[in-house]
């Protein structure tokens, strides 16, 4: 693999990685949140803020987190 190539990959894995941690830290705070009894609105717009995500990506960590 060229050193181009390589440095492709690695920034391929960094994305993914950082993907994956910010994936588990919205869920971590959804269910953190659902702990203590918050509703799913006001769940949605803390995530929104939180994680600097759209409506319709805070939704579908809620439906995830449903199912």
């Amino acid at each position: 693999m060229t050193g181009t190539g390589q440095e492709h990959m690695c920034k391929l894995m960094e994305d993914f990685r950082d993907e994956v941690a910010k994936d588990s830290a919205i869920e971590a705070s959804i269910d953190t949140a659902r702990r203590y009894g918050a509703t799913d609105e006001t769940i949605l717009e803390d995530i929104m803020e939180q994680f600097e995500i759209s409506e319709g990506e805070a939704k579908g960590y809620l439906l995830k987190k449903s199912a």
